[in-house]
């Protein structure tokens, strides 16, 4: 979200996301097999996300009733029935992966990296978050208007395949997508996030920490820095007035 910011806080953009390098062969032969184009879904790597959904095979068979192919980032063993349309691998080339232009769209947990990966390249998304921040990332996904967000514990088969359909389908999405991936970027000072990164670590460290740029709040005690000592005068005049 836009907000005010400090001085001595310097905002370079996502560090992670970078133009994508080629795929794997059999990546990129299941990718670009079908004209419709291809869905990629993750949960993650610290959480093995799907198994907090109830009905897993419920999922695949949504997955099923897509017109794109599926690439399924699922690494615990399983017996499920798998569509045609849907592999499942144990790690994926996350980044390489949404950089492919034949990716339409991506199913995520949420996780900040993930976002700033699909929203790097323009991807739409379909946030289904389960835990701690990415409840919070979710709603910059519905804030930007660049994908949909569904529930983990109410999710079933139609409310996926929808969700899917309607994020990777919907103009409204699809150029709000564009746009955001043109902000990223877009470096009118040409350089890469991490070079800026790289930069202002050099700045600071030859200017011994840039002590100048400090802001006088951080110097003010807590009952002045939120004005409870303004309010305790207006508070006092008030009682004045009123006896």
């Amino acid at each position: 979200y836009p907000r005010p910011v400090t001085p001595a806080t310097k905002v370079v953009g996502p560090i992670l996301p970078k133009p994508a390098k080629a795929l794997p062969i059999h990546l990129q032969e299941f990718v670009s097999a079908n004209p419709n184009g291809t869905i990629v879904m993750s949960f993650g790597s610290v959480v093995t996300g799907l198994k907090y959904i109830t009905d897993v095979q419920m999922l695949f068979k949504s997955l099923g009733r897509l017109p794109y192919n599926v690439i399924c980032k699922y690494s615990e063993k399983h017996k499920y029935s798998i569509p045609k349309n849907v592999m499942t691998f144990n790690w994926l080339p996350q980044n390489d992966l949404l950089g492919h232009p034949n990716i339409k769209g991506f199913v995520t947990h949420c996780g900040m990296n993930s976002i700033l990966e699909a929203a790097y390249h323009g991807i739409p998304m379909v946030g289904i978050p389960i835990f701690g921040d990415q409840i919070v990332n979710a709603q910059k996904i519905l804030y930007r208007n660049i994908g949909v967000v569904l529930d983990i514990n109410e999710i079933n088969s139609d409310d996926l395949y929808f969700g899917i359909m309607n994020a990777t389908t919907d103009q409204w999405i699809l150029g709000n997508a564009s746009i955001v991936s043109k902000l990223i970027k877009n470096r009118p000072n040409g350089r890469t996030p991490v070079e800026e990164a790289a930069d202002w670590i050099e700045f600071a460290l030859n200017s011994k920490g840039g002590h100048y740029l400090r802001s006088e709040e951080y110097n003010l005690p807590w009952y002045q820095l939120y004005l409870f000592d303004i309010f305790a005068i207006l508070c006092m005049m008030i009682i004045i007035t009123i006896i």
